[in-house]
């Protein structure tokens, strides 16, 4: 394998990363509909949980997925108070 190569790879899962972003952040948009309010702590809380153990168990650092997931939620947030 090549360097180029592996790029080309990396550039196609990054395609994917945000092509994936963009259709959570779409769906999170939607919820809203069933939600009094854009906070719901109890959610992240399960949230945060989860995605800890899930990147656990993929060899991912927690910080690392706890970061994303950050970012997804403020950005979730500032998507549905602008709905």
């Amino acid at each position: 394998m090549t360097l180029d190569s592996l790029r080309k790879r990396i550039d196609a899962l990054d395609h994917e990363i945000l092509a994936k972003m963009a259709e959570r952040l779409a769906l999170c948009k939607e919820t809203v509909q069933w939600k009094e309010d854009v906070e719901d702590t109890d959610r992240e809380s399960a949230l945060r949980e989860l995605w800890a153990k899930e990147a656990q168990s993929l060899g991912l650092s927690a910080s690392f997925a706890m970061t994303l997931l950050e970012a997804l939620l403020a950005e979730s947030k500032r998507l549905q108070r602008h709905k």
